[in-house]
């Protein structure tokens, strides 16, 4: 029979067997609840790639910014052009798409410095610098340029930019330092058409300023009836446009100042003449801003636009009247908007001047030269 001391020490044995059996489950529960920790890239933060043209097949300008991750320096960076902005799927060019066409200068950078270029394929454009610039969350841009877009229009396509510590694109040895994906997009090119046909405007009255309120077709001097002791007066208008590209002419063909029984008033003839104040006969107009002289204050220079008045019409109180063929009164050498030209009429007649009613026509013609 077992002593009291002996049946003590094997109940106690005992329990030291369970509790190392427990320590050991404990220890693979808790084993098992430890998840090993794998070195995953972080993600570059406020990342945008600026196009210079989304045109398919098009060579694009691109600059690339973006904020680095904290604690580290950059020494190599890697831009990928891909259809994927995963960094867990291989890169795979979109149709088209070229990253070594683009130039082995950079275009620009900012937040690092003394960054070149060092490789260049199909899907990638690598640069990397020893002495490394970019530390703690520094905000960066880098402008590659020449680059071909994907081929393809309305195609999204995705940039990817991974950051390493070495220069040569190794360190960290998982996925970079940093990595982000950008979405970008070419776009079909939109045409705008419309037409612009050739263009003439021109209208002729006794008042007005536009064409749209230009009207009358008589001109009545005054004073009337005539005398000899003063000139008589009146005026008509005329407006013209043009967008031909080299402008426009206007020339009149005229009858004389005659009455109806053929009694004629002088005509101031081609060289033109200063107006008379009375006495003798004459007829004509000028397309002047009169003042002094037999006309007085009286009509106005070409207005608007960029036409102006030809020579001798032109001259301030002098009239000129041709009506032996197409006579020139103004002109634009160029595309005009309306410019506004007001014809002034003066007439003198003699004591031996026959009574009557006196007529003379004008028909102005606008030539444009397109």
């Amino acid at each position: 029979m077992k002593s009291r001391g002996e049946i003590l020490r094997g109940h106690y044995a005992e329990l030291l067997k369970r509790a190392a059996v427990w320590a050991g489950a404990v220890s693979i529960m808790v084993t098992a609840l430890v998840v090993p920790t794998s070195a995953q890239a972080a993600q570059i933060t406020s990342r945008k790639a600026t196009l210079s043209t989304s045109v398919p097949s098009a060579t694009d300008n691109v600059v690339f910014s973006f904020t680095t991750g904290p604690t580290y320096t950059v020494k190599g960076i890697k831009f990928e052009m891909c259809t994927s902005p995963l960094q867990s799927v291989s890169c795979t060019a979109p149709t088209g798409a070229d990253f070594s066409t683009a130039s082995t200068t950079l275009g620009g950078q900012t937040g690092i410095s003394g960054f070149a270029e060092t490789a260049k394929t199909t899907t990638s454009y690598s640069i990397n610098s020893a002495s490394g610039t970019a530390v703690n969350n520094t905000a960066v841009t880098v402008t590659i340029n020449g680059l071909t877009n994907p081929s393809t229009a309305n195609q999204e396509f995705y940039f990817r930019i991974t950051t390493f510590t070495d220069t040569g694109y190794s360190l960290p040895t998982v996925n970079g330092q940093d990595f982000g994906g950008i979405a970008v997009d070419t776009t079909q090119t939109l045409s705008v058409t419309a037409n612009v046909q050739e263009d003439l405007t021109f209208c002729v009255g006794t008042s007005g300023t536009t064409c749209s309120n230009i009207t009358g077709s008589t001109v009545t001097l005054a004073p009337n009836p005539m005398t000899t002791s003063s000139a008589s007066k009146g005026s008509a208008v005329m407006a013209a446009s043009t967008n031909a590209t080299s402008g426009y002419v206007i020339t009149y063909n005229a009858t004389s100042f005659t009455d109806t029984t053929s009694d004629t008033i002088t005509a101031a003839g081609t060289g033109g003449v200063a107006l008379g104040a009375g006495g003798s006969e004459q007829f004509g107009f000028n397309l002047a801003a009169n003042s002094g002289g037999n006309f007085g204050t009286f009509g106005s220079a070409p207005s608007g636009g960029t036409g102006t008045a030809t020579a001798p019409y032109a001259t301030n109180n002098q009239i000129a009247y041709n009506t032996a063929g197409a006579t020139q009164v103004a002109s634009a050498t160029g595309p005009s908007a309306l410019t506004l030209y007001t014809m002034s009429y003066g007439a003198n007649v003699a004591i031996t001047t026959k009574p009557g009613a006196y007529t003379a026509t004008q028909t102005f013609i606008a030539t444009g030269t397109f």
